[in-house]
């Protein structure tokens, strides 16, 4: 059973290189918790008048089914660690980074390890102005006190906003969010099927790794063959059009109508029309297919294009309800080791694992082995691993091609 989303907020500051390390830790925070808002960053004087840069401190609001005390050590310690957070004796030390657990939804906790509400709700001007901005109806859960009150207490001095950081979180996080990120991606997408081009996207005769892969394993394994397969992110037919030479029923979904037009014809030109049904639809939408209809499922560099927890999560919810019980999936995503995107992905030192494509904007994930298991571990068991490498043109110009071929198999309850 999988826990209940909680909310938390979270209290972030830096003094070194506040420009850089604040918005890495949005990145990296991003993959592990939905980031659903930003109050403003302040500039704020070092406690006592140290000799030190001015810290830069905000508040993020996320929502999150991790437990209070494995979100503190397993995520926001793991990120200050990402971005080399010393810590020491000196509590007021400069640092790269500081994550501190503000609130968690009504809890209370007071033990050695963790306090919450942390404290400095009560005596930080700031901490309590990123609260208040987020919520004004805030209370805080031991106290009952309400956040306003709290801010009017501490409103001492005027505070100073870090402008330019400020904008550059916010449009951070409403990429993150519906209407932001994955809003753009489709869009994204669509002007690159009808404009740039700069992608090699349509079909070929030669058969791609993915499917070859697949009718390996199907004949190794001795499977029994699906009968339907859906082809997510479609596009104009480049894996499900030989999916279909092959005999299979292939519905291809996608977001781009230019794209799936353009595989229709196709198909109707090679005969193979009775074998291709299409959709066009939102990926962030429920798909319009039956539960357990098809029998198997390919997503060709599409997990590479989920941006947020709940997209990753909607989109393993939709594909474990469509699939058969047992059904295969195959997915392909792009490596650390790929001439394109891992040469962007080691160029922006992004630890997240995401990178933009400076040729279109678009914004891809570069998993990890043990990310892409750990995203699918609770609906999926791994069947078939395989390293696919190969040279490709992108925007005129070659490069050293490197992805990752994977083959699970639906579980869970009939």
């Amino acid at each position: 059973m999988k826990r209940e989303e909680k909310s938390a907020y979270i209290g972030v500051g830096s003094n070194i290189e506040p420009g850089e390390h604040i918005p890495k830790a949005l990145d990296l925070l991003s993959k592990r918790a939905a980031v659903r808002a930003t109050s403003t960053f302040y500039r704020t004087r070092p406690i006592g008048d140290r000799d030190q840069p001015e810290y830069r401190n905000g508040v993020w609001r996320i929502e999150t089914p991790l437990a209070p005390r494995l979100l503190k050590s397993g995520i926001l310690r793991d990120i200050e660690r990402i971005l080399k957070r010393t810590r020491s004796a000196d509590t007021y030390a400069s640092r790269t980074i500081d994550l501190d657990l503000l609130l968690y939804d009504d809890s209370v906790i007071h033990d050695r390890n963790l306090a919450i509400p942390d404290p400095d709700i009560y005596r930080r001007q700031f901490v309590a102005a990123g609260l208040f901005e987020l919520d004004p109806d805030l209370r805080l859960p031991d106290s009952k006190i309400r956040i306003r009150t709290i801010l009017e207490r501490l409103n001492q001095n005027p505070l100073r906003p870090d402008e330019t950081l400020t904008l550059t979180l916010r449009r951070m996080v409403d990429g993150l969010n519906e209407g932001g990120g994955n809003a753009t991606q489709a869009e994204l997408w669509r002007r690159e099927y009808d404009t740039l081009q700069g992608m090699h996207l349509s079909y070929t005769e030669s058969e791609p790794a993915p499917v070859t892969a697949f009718r390996s394993l199907i004949r190794r394994n001795r499977l029994s063959p699906p009968k339907t397969i859906l082809d997510i992110g479609c596009g104009q037919g480049r894996i499900g059009l030989h999916l279909a030479q092959a005999g299979y029923h292939v519905i291809g979904l996608d977001v781009v109508p230019s794209a799936v037009r353009k595989f229709a014809r196709t198909a109707k030109a090679k005969g193979l029309e009775s074998n291709v049904s299409i959709l066009v639809g939102d990926m962030q939408a429920r798909w319009d297919i039956p539960d357990h209809s098809v029998d198997g499922a390919f997503a060709i560099t599409v997990m590479d294009n989920l941006m947020t927890v709940r997209s990753r999560r909607h989109f393993i919810g939709e594909l474990r309800r469509v699939l058969s019980y047992d059904g295969l999936f195959m997915v392909e995503c792009y490596t650390g080791d790929d001439g394109y995107y891992g040469k962007l992905l080691r160029e922006s030192n992004r630890e997240s694992g995401i990178v933009t494509d400076p040729n279109n904007g678009m914004r891809f994930m570069i998993y990890t082995d043990r990310e892409l298991l750990e995203l699918l571990a609770a609906d999926f068991t791994l069947v078939h691993r395989e390293n696919a490498h190969w040279r490709g043109v992108k925007y005129n110009q070659w490069y050293a091609r490197s992805s990752v071929i994977w083959a699970f198999q639906r579980t869970g309850c009939r």
